[in-house]
């Protein structure tokens, strides 16, 4: 008999549920844990304006680089021109005070749009749940669930999409956790070999074309 208000424990001390079958407990294991890293988030860094330019012109790879209208406002900016001080949002006038060899280009919607929508696709094999979260072509979502047989973990599921994009020549940064809001703030960390996600189990991954992902997890 099981003993009143104790749970019954298998051989290996590990608590299991069951039911009482002709005179004794069937036992059966407890359900196994939820995963923390079901959600991941793919943001595209730098923004999609910057990289549909890239894509036109591999050249201007190599420039500081913003996208807008001349006399206009900056809509993206690569990283060389952002450590230079550029920031979406300042006119070009500004931006060109803080980078004098600023190299400035009119976005191209079209090609902008085009390049997300091949994006998405390319997601799209490696979860059959993809979101497209914002209207400016930055940031998608995927469900990790159900992929652990054919990825891994979340972690395993955002290192195989930014492979996915960075085979595209496409450079993003990636974050798995429980819930959409926990796995985008990840993505927006700055990058860091010793950054350790404030959520437990929950992963940051940065990867550009041509380098090796970056996996820190809290322990």
């Amino acid at each position: 008999m099981v003993a009143r208000g104790r749970r019954p424990r298998s051989a290996t001390g590990q608590v299991v549920t069951g039911q009482v079958v002709a005179g004794r407990t069937a036992a059966k294991p407890a359900p196994p844990p939820v995963h923390a890293g079901v959600i991941v988030a793919v943001l595209l860094d730098p923004p999609l304006f910057v990289q549909a330019a890239w894509q036109a012109a591999p050249v201007t790879r190599v420039d500081p680089l913003v996208v807008g209208a001349p006399g206009g406002l900056v809509l993206a900016a690569c990283p060389q021109a952002a450590a230079q001080g550029v920031a979406a949002g300042q006119s070009t006038a500004q931006a060109r005070l803080r980078c004098p060899d600023l190299r400035v280009l009119p976005p191209d919607h079209a090609a902008a749009s085009l390049l997300w929508d091949t994006l998405l696709g390319a997601l799209a094999d490696v979860s059959p749940l993809v979101e497209a979260a914002d209207g400016e072509g930055e940031l998608a979502y995927l469900d990790a669930r159900g992929l652990d047989a054919l990825w891994g973990d979340g972690a395993a599921v955002a290192r195989q999409a930014l492979h996915a994009l960075a085979a595209m020549g496409l450079a993003a940064r990636a974050g798995a956790g429980p819930t959409r809001a926990v796995a985008r703030a990840l993505t927006r960390r700055m990058a860091s070999d010793t950054f350790k996600p404030h959520a437990r189990r929950s992963k940051w991954i940065e990867m550009q074309p041509g380098a090796l992902s970056r996996c820190s997890q809290a322990h």
